[in-house]
């Protein structure tokens, strides 16, 4: 039987969970190492904790914005859809890239943009 990977258990949290573990996590880990300082202690845990914990914390922050950017985008191509259809199809009447249309008309997220290009047009290329 194989041991749990504490790292695959923690880096697998959903974001927001990620962010509040791993600010508990950094402050405990500060606070021990504050107290065991003070008495003349370095301990690893502690060390670990803090460290850890900051990870966490800034990896679930980044998700966050991520799914933010996504969602934003979404919501942004679902307004201006008809605008999206013209271009799309002008882009594939004339042989341009449907992708860098689509930068250009600021999507930045690769799932969003690939989602336009299947919905519209059936591309499927849309890196």
């Amino acid at each position: 039987m194989s041991e749990p990977d504490l790292g695959k258990q923690l880096f697998g949290l959903p974001p927001r969970t990620k962010v509040i573990v791993g600010a508990v996590m950094a402050v405990a880990g500060a606070l021990a190492c504050e107290w065991l300082w003070d008495r003349g202690w370095i301990a690893g845990l502690p060390i670990l904790s803090l460290v850890l914990g900051a990870l966490l914390t800034w990896t679930g922050r980044q998700e966050l914005a991520r799914e933010r950017a996504i969602e934003e985008e979404t919501t942004r191509a679902r307004a201006e859809w008809a605008a999206l259809e013209e271009g799309v199809s002008a882009c594939n009447r004339d042989g341009r890239s449907v992708a860098r249309f689509l930068q250009e008309r600021g999507y930045r997220e690769y799932g969003v943009r690939r989602w336009i290009a299947e919905e519209l047009a059936g591309d499927t290329e849309a890196g």
